[in-house]
């Protein structure tokens, strides 16, 4: 019987949920002092199974509604404008062989032959671009055959997931710094010494706040689309070629 966590899922929807609960478990190792440290890493780690696939789950829905808002700003999906003329993302005469390849690949498909063409009836061109988009996701579901485009896909789900629970992200590394501070406090008034581990704790998770904050942006999540996108269309002139080289009938 198959893993019910597959790769997807695990580096795109579970490794995300372990990065938001990892203050979570840094707070812990601060506050179970060494004699009780086998319960404190049994409660961590059973507070990160628990937080982690709940939080899995939440965060591909919190994912995937704010890639709603996502692709508004950005005009649309990725995908549809990758295919499009205005873009500019793709080589030209690339984009080109992958208008013909799509031509031959979906029967009954009308992509424009050109930006001018595109120009004067968008809503349509980019109804077939969608469609375009729809054939090459189902026709590139193997990630082994297509290995490159499987890599694109999980760290464009892994980073648009994990800005997803950036507010999650964020409060949680607070609230765990905050719990340091007191666990600090207490030793310091008790003992006048401040321990490695808190130092590293507050270290960490203060390191972790700062790229919530100014690295896991929406930027960060474009950069991955763009090239999931490319590399999605890109996948037409391969199957074009495939089929071209079948032999008829």
């Amino acid at each position: 019987m198959a893993s019910p966590i597959d790769g997807y899922s695990l580096k795109a929807r579970y490794l995300p949920a372990l990065i938001v609960v990892l203050p979570m478990w840094l707070a812990f190792a601060v506050w179970f002092p060494p004699d009780k440290q086998f319960a404190g890493i049994f409660a961590s780690a059973g507070m990160t199974l628990i937080f982690g696939t709940l939080l899995a789950h939440l965060g591909r829905d919190a994912g995937k509604n704010r890639q709603k808002a996502l692709f508004k700003e950005w005009g649309g999906p990725p995908t549809t404008f990758v295919l499009s003329y205005r873009s500019r993302i793709m080589n030209p005469i690339t984009l080109a062989r992958c208008h013909a390849a799509l031509r031959t690949l979906i029967p009954g498909i009308k992509l424009p032959e050109d930006a001018d063409m595109e120009k004067a009836d968008w809503t349509n061109a980019k109804r077939n671009y969608e469609s375009a988009a729809d054939y090459l996701r189902e026709a590139t579901r193997d990630g082994k055959r297509f290995n490159l485009l499987y890599t694109e896909n999980v760290g464009y789900g892994f980073r648009r997931n994990l800005w997803g629970m950036k507010p999650a992200g964020v409060a949680l590394c607070i609230a765990a710094m905050a719990a340091v501070v007191v666990h600090v406090a207490r030793t310091y008034l008790s003992s006048r010494i401040i321990l490695s581990v808190d130092a590293a704790s507050f270290l960490l998770d203060l390191i972790l706040l700062i790229l919530w904050i100014f690295r896991f942006t929406k930027s960060w999540v474009k950069l991955a689309s763009d090239a999931y996108s490319t590399r999605l269309v890109a996948a037409s002139d391969i199957l074009g070629n495939e089929a071209r080289q079948k032999p008829s009938g």
